[in-house]
């Protein structure tokens, strides 16, 4: 028995002596990371060989966003192996109701990262970066705002339409009258000078300079094609209402030797109001988030205000 406890003393004394030998596998041999914090704008100034050769070598933007991003001086070779769908998530779109911003952080090379520069800093992890779900219910929630401007701007154009008409038809008592929904062949019938008596236009969109007037179209993407027209008013008290005005809308017969004779003003560029409220027919974000055509969300919230929609009731 005296010889089993001694073995057992023995054993113990080695097992102790065994871990306080050993190093603990708690104990971590990782060396801790001082990153010099800087922001964005600062980084594109900044002089990356200076920071190298003074030794600090690891950076941390704290306000890091992909369309920012100064390329020339940035290598994403780590991050896309890390994560493969960082630029979508780490992007500011010009939809989106606030900015995001992510946390970049690397460290700077020496070499080259294909921009022909010396030094470069390789990103090797982001923090703070969006989820594509988080990004999607962001875009169905402001796709749903824009299908309600659309309605409501659609029930705008119809009220446009109809009070331009309405105010055409009172000029133009007395007349046989050919109303907005006829502008196009009134136009023609305009510039070619083959209107009839007895027969009053609406004529939208033109500009009066002096005794002229004076019509604008788009021919190419860079080119104008300008219509100058000779007209003369009914009296001087509708000839003074366009002091002022920089382009309207108005009514317009067939004279005699003078040749056109405007009878009334409609006191608004209609078609230029029209256009306005088309714009939201060309708002769209698709699912990869781009955009179909350039907008803000500031264009959002300034529809939603002229058409008096609360989107916190919309979305609801």
């Amino acid at each position: 028995m005296k010889k089993k406890l001694k073995l057992l003393i023995i054993f113990a004394c080695i097992s102790l002596a065994s871990c306080t030998s050993t190093p603990s596998s708690n104990k971590t041999n990782d060396v801790q990371i001082n990153y010099a914090e800087i922001t964005l704008k600062d980084f594109k100034s900044t002089n990356l060989k200076e920071l190298f050769t003074a030794n600090k070598k690891y950076i941390l933007i704290k306000d890091f966003s992909y369309e920012e991003a100064p390329y020339n001086k940035l290598d994403f070779s780590v991050i896309n192996e890390k994560i493969p769908d960082w630029k979508i998530r780490s992007t500011n779109y010009y939809w989106e109701s606030k900015k995001t911003n992510c946390i970049a952080k690397g460290k700077i090379i020496n070499g080259n990262n294909g921009f022909n520069t010396d030094y470069y800093l390789q990103i090797e992890d982001l923090e703070n970066l969006r989820t594509i779900d988080e990004l999607e219910s962001e875009r169905q929630s402001i796709l749903k705002r824009i299908a309600t401007i659309r309605e409501l701007s659609a029930k705008k154009i119809e009220e446009l339409k109809k009070t331009a008409n309405k105010k055409g038809a009172s000029l133009a008592k007395g007349y046989k009258y050919h109303g907005y929904d006829e502008v196009e062949r009134n136009i023609k019938l305009f510039k070619n000078k083959a209107l009839e008596k007895g027969h009053a236009y609406y004529i939208p969109s033109f500009k009066l300079e002096g005794s002229f007037a004076v019509y604008e179209e788009w021919v190419t993407l860079n080119k104008k094609q300008t219509t100058t027209i000779y007209v003369s008013f009914l009296n001087q008290s509708i000839k003074a209402e366009y002091v002022d005005l920089e382009k309207t809308d108005f009514i317009i017969t067939s004279g005699n030797i003078s040749g056109s004779i405007i009878i009334g003003n409609i006191g608004i560029d209609t078609n230029s109001s029209i256009d306005h409220y088309q714009f939201p027919t060309k708002m769209n974000i698709d699912s990869n988030f781009k955009m179909d055509m350039w907008f803000t969300y500031k264009n959002i919230v300034d529809y939603e205000k002229e058409l008096g929609i609360n989107f916190e009731e919309n979305d609801t």
